[in-house]
């Protein structure tokens, strides 16, 4: 996603972008995107895995799930096997 016009004074975008590789999670389907904060994978052999379900989702005690989410966006697309999967993130703060 990004943004269709110039931004304001006093504005900053902020960017993120994320690539699947090759057959990673083929035939599931992605129902949104957003960013995380104070998170990590739960499972610690994983820890770069790019794409989380919900339950995946760990996050550092003391902090409330629901204040670290922002910026998601619903999307609806299946992963395959010989697409790479690229989605960016634009945050007007």
């Amino acid at each position: 996603m990004t943004a269709n016009h110039d931004p304001a004074p006093g504005q900053v975008f902020f960017q993120v972008e994320a690539r699947t590789d090759f057959g990673d999670s083929e035939g599931e389907q992605c129902a949104s995107v957003g960013l995380v904060f104070r998170a990590h994978n739960a499972d610690a052999a994983k820890p770069g895995k790019l794409w989380l379900e919900p339950e995946e989702i760990a996050f550092e005690p003391g902090f409330d799930p629901a204040d670290m989410k922002i910026g998601a966006v619903p999307v609806d697309f299946t992963f395959r096997r010989t697409v790479r999967q690229h989605v960016t993130i634009e945050l007007e703060i």
